[in-house]
């Protein structure tokens, strides 16, 4: 069995630059450990085509299920030392087994369209650890897209890859498109825009049916352009001394508040 131990080696190299700064072209990831790992390879939506291992991984029951698992469905599996896959990872502790993910093109204009649950855009939300847990509500509360606008954290960001804990492999968040409105208008979707002061509070905005919700960065909040475009402006209520909530937070409030409608509702 060879191992690679070589930081010159291109591959090496390329692995170090995805897991520290994602991929330019949007659509290679890098992720650690079994758990991810696992969650890529049993996810439909993308592709586990290699997985880099130690020995003293490879040792272990569920690394080596891994990896025979991966192999199996034609991944290629790359043999490192403890070294270099320190070297490789920007962990503190690296768990010694990662896999490069294929996330696919990014979705186009047609999944605009597509589903009853709600869709979301992350207008300019730059934090990746923000996107990652905002991910993971919203899967949890069956979103059916999430979009980012210019200016939002790239989704192979190594960050926003963790935070997601896989659900970034099932709802593959893509760049919006250039005439997204006229979709959204197309399939009959209200445009909701959460603000911090001044909009109705969730309990007022009927939720059950499809629309768009729009949250913006913190501190920044949802650009002029989106305001304008809202049918609807919506504000958490909020009590003493807190103006504002956390982006993850305020979209877990509002989206678990529309799935409570949409259970109502049935």
């Amino acid at each position: 069995m060879k191992i690679l131990t070589s930081r010159a080696n291109p591959l090496a190299k390329m692995l170090r630059s995805f897991a520290r700064e994602g991929d330019p072209g949007g659509r290679t990831v890098f992720v650690e450990g079994v758990r991810l790992l696992d969650e890529a390879l049993v996810s439909p939506q993308v592709r586990l085509n290699t997985v880099v291992v130690t020995e003293e991984a490879a040792g272990r029951r569920r690394e080596q299920d891994l990896v025979d698992r991966s192999r199996e469905s034609g991944a290629r599996i790359v043999h490192v030392s403890r070294e270099l896959f320190a070297w490789i990872s920007p962990l503190p502790s690296p768990p010694g087994i990662a896999g490069v993910v294929d996330l696919g093109e990014e979705d186009g204009e047609a999944r605009l369209e597509e589903g009853d649950g709600p869709i979301l855009v992350l207008d300019g939300v730059q934090d990746p650890a923000n996107v990652g847990m905002i991910l993971r509500a919203a899967e949890a509360a069956d979103v059916s897209s999430v979009w980012l606008t210019a200016g939002a954290v790239d989704r192979t960001n190594p960050k926003l890859i963790r935070a997601s804990a896989g659900s970034l492999f099932r709802l593959k968040p893509s760049r919006l498109p250039p005439g997204a409105v006229k979709h959204f208008r197309a399939a009959g979707r209200r445009i909701i825009a959460a603000v911090a002061a001044g909009g109705e509070p969730p309990e007022r905005v009927p939720l059950g049916e499809p629309f768009v919700l729009v949250l913006g960065a913190e501190g920044r909040g949802v650009s002029p352009t989106w305001e304008k475009e809202a049918d609807v402006r919506l504000t958490l209520p909020l009590e003493g001394s807190v103006e504002s909530l956390n982006v993850a937070v305020t979209a877990g409030v509002i989206l678990f508040e529309a799935m409570r409608q949409r259970r109502k509702n049935r």
